[in-house]
């Protein structure tokens, strides 16, 4: 039996000392020194503490309450995109759309408050609400637009400039049943004196004891305004601009209300054609108001009042939308005929913005919104029965630019004043 060669521990890399004292301790620490020594190191806050493994519940509870999140969050963005798109669609073809279209404020306002949840409680989700906002923001920017005010206007832009109000003054009675001794919308007009009003649902205008207006507003109007026209079954404007009417062969006995006029205006040196309109209100009786206003105050919502609203209430908005799709259609023709290149369409139009109509007119009629792009924020024009729209409009085209545009706080009327300030491009 052959003898094992001696091997040299030296030579092939390995010895066998003994370890040195420092490092035979730092071998020796337990773990549970390091662990102290660890947490004691200065980058750490003093009073740390591990955070505490959570149990099996508590996951299980936050993946359940996170599944309800984006479910929530996705039928809140398909809710957000119908209402947003919904004005596209022909009453005549779907009349529902008419009521689903109005619902887009609450949409827009449950959609924003829903992201916001969501960038605080799980970011994943926040990203289809996101999006949902983004496919609207043409929508949203109608409803609500982000145009900072002009400070200050220059001589020259004053020159070529021009003011139009536009004004429901329900029947020229005072909706607030005012004990002064004069007519508040007149008086409104006289303090603001616009170079331009459009005035709806005037039936006449001269003193009656029930509308107070007195012979010294009458006679400060006429010497205001040199051009006083009255036309249609309740329309009337007054001008500080040369102005005469254009006779429409509106047939306001095909609709159940709703009636529209013209006129032909030369503002300094450029001819503006003007159309006021009054279209298919909603006819809703006292007991629907009633109704409406308990379901949307969450007072007393009880069955009766959500069959009313279902069987009463609903039908009626329907049928109002499909008169005013047709009344609208007879504007349309009468902008082909009588428009030109400058027209402005202003008044009670008793629909909310993302309606139908203002849909046509701005895609057949090339018409603009003046809010959409002279507006701040959202505007409430209707001031009755809970009813918080946007119903009186003022559109425009041709070189008319909108500087400005603002709504009077008088409630004389059921309708807010709405005062839009124009200036004139060169031709």
């Amino acid at each position: 039996m052959s003898k094992k060669p001696d091997i040299d521990l030296e030579l092939s890399g390995f010895s066998i000392d003994t370890p040195a004292p420092e490092a035979r301790e730092v071998g020796l620490r337990p773990v549970r020194q390091l662990t102290e020594e660890y947490d004691d190191r200065p980058n750490r806050p003093s009073g740390y503490q591990p955070k505490p493994q959570r149990s099996l519940t508590h996951n299980v509870l936050r993946h359940v309450a996170n599944v309800a999140m984006l479910v929530l969050n996705c039928l809140a963005a398909v809710g957000l995109v119908f209402t947003a798109y919904c004005g596209h669609i022909a009453p005549t073809e779907w009349a529902p759309a008419v009521v689903v279209a109005m619902t887009l404020p609450a949409f827009l306002l449950g959609m924003t408050a829903l992201f916001i949840v969501d960038l605080i409680w799980w970011r994943r989700t926040a990203w289809v609400a996101g999006v949902a906002l983004l496919c609207c923001v043409g929508q949203i920017h109608e409803f609500s637009p982000l145009n900072l005010p002009h400070l200050h206007m220059s001589a020259s832009t004053r020159e070529k400039s021009f003011t139009l109000l536009t004004y429901n003054v329900f029947g020229m009675n005072d909706f607030q049943g005012h004990d002064g001794d004069y007519n508040r919308q007149i008086q409104y007009v006289l303090d603001k004196s616009p170079d331009v009003v459009c005035i709806q649902e005037a039936w006449f205008l001269a003193p009656t004891p029930k509308n107070k207006l007195n012979q010294y507003q009458l006679d400060a109007m006429h010497e205001m305004y040199p051009y006083v026209f009255t036309q249609g079954k309740n329309f009337a404007i007054l001008s500080k601009f040369p102005a005469k009417p254009i006779n429409l062969d509106f047939p306001a006995n095909e609709f159940r209300s709703g009636d529209m006029a013209a006129w032909r205006l030369d503002i300094k040196g450029q001819v503006v054609n003007i159309f006021s309109v009054h279209l298919r209100s909603l006819a809703l009786t006292v007991d629907d108001k009633a109704a409406y206003q308990d379901i949307v105050k969450l007072d007393s919502i009880n069955k009766k009042d959500l069959a009313e609203a279902k069987n009463a209430i609903l039908p009626k908005l329907c049928d109002a939308g499909v008169e005013r799709e047709g009344q609208i259609r007879y504007l349309q023709k009468y902008l082909n005929r009588y428009g030109g290149k400058n027209a402005i369409i202003c008044g009670d139009f008793n629909d909310p913005v993302n309606c139908y109509g203002l849909y046509l007119l701005e895609k057949e009629s090339h018409m603009k919104q003046a809010y959409e792009h002279a507006g701040f924020g959202p505007m409430i024009t209707y001031n009755a029965n809970d009813l918080y729209f946007r119903i009186d409009h003022v559109l425009y085209r041709g070189n008319l630019q909108p500087w400005s545009i603002s709504r009077g706080r008088t409630k004389a009327s059921d309708h807010y004043p709405i005062l839009t300030t124009f200036v004139l491009n060169d031709k």
